[in-house]
């Protein structure tokens, strides 16, 4: 059972040892000296980290939705902070609004951006960030181009590849994918966005495969378009998974946010 991010450690002490490894695991993903620098091509620096780390901590304890049940959680919201932090986009595109914690909290991560959240459906929107444009639609609806300062992140569950190219198509080139699943473990989330660019880009599987995967006892299936694969693997500039935070804080596993950086033209 995963552990509510809820809870969180008050003694001075536990708190400071908590800050510490969050600093440290997401310094080591920015600095291009460590090997395993899976970030660095993200762009910010790892002197970054440590103000983003306590600017999160602060945030968390007084934020609007205190039980963001089926959206993000603890884990993977300190990820997405970081990331929009990073960016320093001028320009936000969310694509699945939900309840409304994300747009809270890119609001707050990029404080003078231009963020506008999308969503088919409204009826689950509890918090209205200030000076975040909702709309009830699909994005590609909207007229939106894209500067060289955008970012787009995607959590609607929607065909990571579609996604991608239509977010290139428009100018983006900065992403943040949510959902990112491989294929041996589309069980793990709901409705997992078939096919995710983990799936996209594995080498190992074969163009119009075909899976199968059972949750909460109905069967589920989906293929991996050898078109789309064809599509978007020469678009993909870099990408990285974020590693799991669950180590640190015992807070429920992440869901796979992963940072992409599309190629120009």
């Amino acid at each position: 059972m995963p552990r509510k991010d809820t809870g969180f450690p008050t003694d001075p002490a536990m708190r400071e040892r908590q800050r510490t490894l969050l600093v440290g695991h997401f310094t080591a993903l920015l600095d291009e000296s460590q090997a395993d620098a899976k970030l660095a091509f993200w762009g910010g620096s790892t002197s970054e980290v440590e103000n983003i780390v306590d600017r999160f901590l602060a945030l968390w304890p007084n934020r609007p939705i205190q039980d963001n049940t089926g959206g993000s959680g603890f884990n993977d919201s300190l990820s997405l902070f970081l990331l929009a932090t990073l960016s320093k986009a001028e320009q936000v595109i969310e694509s699945g609004t939900h309840r409304g914690h994300s747009a809270w909290l890119l609001r707050e991560a990029l404080p003078e951006a231009e963020i506008d959240s999308f969503d088919l459906n409204h009826s689950n929107l509890v918090h209205r960030a200030a000076d975040v444009r909702f709309h009830e639609q699909d994005w590609t609806e909207a007229e939106i181009a894209a500067s060289p300062s955008s970012l787009i992140f995607f959590d609607d569950h929607m065909n990571h590849g579609r996604r991608i190219l239509e977010a290139h198509a428009r100018g983006f080139r900065h992403l943040i994918l949510d959902d990112n699943m491989p294929a041996h473990a589309l069980f793990a989330t709901g409705t997992p966005p078939v096919p995710t660019l983990d799936m996209i880009l594995d080498t190992s599987l074969s163009p119009d495969q075909r899976f199968t995967w059972k949750r909460n006892g109905k069967q589920y299936e989906g293929v991996l378009d050898g078109k789309t694969v064809e599509q978007v693997r020469p678009l993909i500039a870099a990408s990285a998974v974020l590693p799991d935070l669950a180590d640190i804080t015992l807070y429920g596993p992440q869901s796979r946010m992963t940072a992409v950086s599309l190629k120009s033209g």
